[in-house]
């Protein structure tokens, strides 16, 4: 995350600062309390490693678990959500979410809100394939990078990939995958190597994760 100071400021220097994080659609936010506009550019890369060379004028100390602090209390309040999320395992579990996190994270969504979609005039959508322990990890990761649950359960993992395919969340995609390709080859039983294996054989770029699912299935 960088600080830019507002060049159309010329009267009060370190009034107006630019909040830069790799989120693909920006949203407008403001400091109320103090009077002070800022902008937050949605542009946020889900990623646990420091990337060299992203901080270019002033880095604050703890910032990015700052950000991670206020958006975890926006998930787990649901204050002034405007959609939900829900299970599709048949309990109808619903999550109540925001449409800027949705659509800054996936480009289904992102496409969704631009249109007429049924889902988006009621203001709700069941996802395929997911259970509520996977739209809750999904939620978790979108608003504040959580990979808790998901690193210490492989069906979990897995099911996080799936949605990241269906739903087109390439961050989340990236993650699972270098998530799956990491652990060890004992964190599969005999049923998540067979849904792994048939989850991504078809799909261009995972080759490496069928590879591994047919070696656990010869094993």
């Amino acid at each position: 995350m960088c600080f830019v100071h507002d060049p159309n400021d010329k009267h009060i220097p370190a009034t107006y600062y630019t909040f830069e994080q790799d989120l693909e659609t920006p949203w407008p936010a403001s400091c109320c309390e103090s009077g002070v506009d800022f902008f937050l550019k949605a542009e946020l890369t889900f990623s646990s490693y420091t990337q060299p060379g992203k901080f270019q004028l002033f880095q604050p100390p703890n910032g990015a678990l700052q950000i991670s602090v206020m958006t975890k209390q926006i998930l787990e309040s649901g204050l002034h959500s405007d959609f939900y999320l829900i299970s599709g395992d048949g309990d109808g579990d619903r999550f109540p979410c925001h449409k800027n996190f949705l659509s800054a994270s996936s480009r289904f969504f992102a496409t969704m809100f631009k249109t007429d979609m049924k889902e988006n005039r009621m203001c709700k959508c069941e996802l395929n394939g997911s259970t509520k322990e996977g739209v809750s990890a999904l939620l978790k990761f979108i608003y504040y990078q959580a990979v808790q649950e998901p690193l210490e359960n492989a069906a979990l993992c897995l099911e996080l990939l799936h949605l990241a395919l269906l739903y087109d969340i390439p961050c989340l995609a990236n993650w699972a995958r270098d998530t799956i390709i990491r652990k060890p080859k004992g964190w599969w039983d005999l049923e998540g190597a067979i849904n792994l294996y048939f989850r991504v054989r078809l799909e261009v770029g995972l080759e490496e994760l069928t590879k591994i699912a047919t070696h656990i299935l010869k094993s």
